[in-house]
């Protein structure tokens, strides 16, 4: 009963934002509903929730419930980045601090890439920031060690009839809620060694390149396990971002 009280802050917020967001979203509903092809119209997230909604209960279809679900989807991405950003630099000034005399800080490592792949002028391009290695590498790694959530990928089963894993060992009824361990898959050491330090090296793929051999080939741990690159790669033993049909 009081939580309409306690909650008139966020109340107010996404109201204003609903405000905001109003005359955006009538118009790409317009878009959709003269027919314009799926390849013209714009392609982010808010088109992709109003070709969806019309799949979805009348509720979910209104300006206001396509409106909450950007401004959750917005918070979502600006606060997770935050919390992440704030981890890499608490992380870059520890294990700087815990370097040796004379010995490399994590920091001189991280600068001196740096300065190697972007020389001044400092070009900018995807291309070539995809070749610092040790500073996704890293960012990698602090992610593994500094988990948004305990739990990875919850999903819902809807399909009627429920939902049955692929080798048939497992059912789901409809309506059910699954999830993983996102937290115990990152501390496991059958998987990673030494889980709880923070060791960029087991993520870094810039010897490959040293080496003349495919980018996309995989490296391993010292346990033999293979592992993707790039931060953005999850896999069943990385699940920072989810995993599903579209990481593949």
């Amino acid at each position: 009963m009081i939580a309409p009280v306690v909650c008139i802050n966020s109340r107010r917020a996404m109201a204003k934002a609903t405000r905001y967001l109003r005359p955006l979203i009538v118009e790409r509903i317009a878009i959709v509903n003269k027919g314009v092809p799926e390849s013209e119209q714009p392609n982010d997230f808010l088109q992709w929730l109003i070709q969806e909604a019309p799949n979805q209960p009348k509720v979910e279809q209104t300006v206001d419930a396509l409106a909450m679900r950007l401004v959750i989807t917005s918070f979502a991405a600006l606060h997770t980045t935050a919390i992440s950003m704030t981890n890499l630099v608490y992380d870059m000034a520890y294990l700087s601090s815990q370097a040796g005399p004379g010995e490399k800080t994590m920091m001189d490592v991280l600068r001196e890439e740096v300065l190697t792949v972007l020389p001044y002028p400092h070009t900018f391009d995807k291309r070539t920031m995809q070749t610092l290695y040790k500073m996704d590498a890293f960012m990698k790694e602090t992610l593994r060690l500094h988990l948004t959530g305990s739990i990875a990928f919850l999903r819902q089963a809807r399909r009627p009839g429920g939902w049955t894993t692929s080798d048939g060992r497992l059912h789901f009824p409809q309506g059910a809620l699954l999830a993983l361990p996102n937290s115990g898959i990152a501390y496991d050491g059958d998987i990673y060694n030494e889980p709880e330090k923070h060791d960029f090296t087991r993520f870094y793929r810039g010897h490959l390149q040293e080496e003349g051999q495919d980018e996309k080939s995989e490296s391993t741990t010292g346990t033999g396990r293979q592992l993707d690159r790039y931060i953005v790669t999850t896999s069943n033993e990385y699940l920072v971002f989810g995993h599903g049909r579209h990481a593949w």
